[in-house]
């Protein structure tokens, strides 16, 4: 009776601290996903040199004729510009046309009629997203929180998964091998790491603390009421557990 007492707290706890590993991967998705609708617009003296609007012969170096230094007579005048306060490097050609196309995405989004704009303007209006907090994703951290018996978990899972929010596995569309037929691949998954040995190798523990002080930030975010010291370490650990499990590469492309 003991020996099933203690296997039912601790099937309790892990329940208790899946739910929470949940709680934080859904809120890292919507940081995430509010990030990728960001964009700050370059600020520089110089914008339109720098997002590539302005003509090629405005970079030039008149007073280097292009027999004595070529580079110099080209690019002379834009390796004089200062950098972008918030860039250590700065690529006409890549950096220019990328900022550049994302500029005018922006200019359009903000302004269009259509879904897509009004996507657009809901994920970058910063006042608001700060004023409704948590608020928008509440139902999905409620079910979180009544988790309690496996089914409940299942459940949870794919309720994330249908809103494409992968918990513990992922799963892909993609031709067979040598066929024409397209099939579901199920993979491993439920690391926020990019790798197992980020859990388990021990040069990697200066970015297992950051990755911790990471998650008591989201938890903090997510909800002030989460005694993030206590909770944080537990995500960290299920997450290791996980990592201890995973197959290699090469054993996962050979599952069948």
């Amino acid at each position: 009776e003991s020996l099933s007492n203690a296997r039912n707290k601790m099937k309790q706890r892990v329940i208790a601290i899946a739910s929470g590993f949940i709680i934080v991967f859904i809120v890292a998705i919507i940081l995430l996903v509010r990030l990728s609708f960001q964009h700050t617009p370059l600020r520089t003296e110089n914008r339109d040199l720098f997002l590539g609007y302005s003509r090629s012969q405005q970079l030039e170096e008149k007073s280097v004729m292009p027999c004595d230094d070529y580079y110099t007579h080209v690019c002379g005048t834009f390796e004089k510009q200062r950098l972008p306060k918030d860039r250590s490097s700065w690529s006409f050609v890549f950096d220019g046309v990328k900022e550049r196309i994302a500029d005018q995405m922006r200019s359009k989004l903000l302004h269009s009629q259509s879904e897509l704009g009004t996507l657009f303007r809901t994920c970058a209006d910063d006042a608001s997203i700060s004023e409704a907090g948590s608020l928008p994703v509440q139902p999905l951290l409620r079910d979180a929180e009544k988790i309690k018996t496996d089914q409940d978990m299942v459940q949870v899972t794919v309720t994330l998964h249908a809103i494409n929010i992968k918990a513990w596995f992922e799963w892909v569309v993609a031709p067979e091998p040598g066929g024409p037929i397209r099939v579901i691949y199920l993979q491993q998954g439920g690391l926020t790491l990019p790798h197992p040995s980020y859990y388990l190798d021990r040069d990697k523990r200066g970015i297992r603390a950051a990755y911790l002080r990471h998650i008591k930030a989201a938890m903090r975010l997510a909800d002030p009421r989460l005694d993030a010291e206590a909770a944080a370490p537990e995500v960290v650990a299920v997450e290791k557990a996980l990592a201890e499990m995973h197959v290699t590469a090469g054993e996962e492309r050979r599952a069948r």
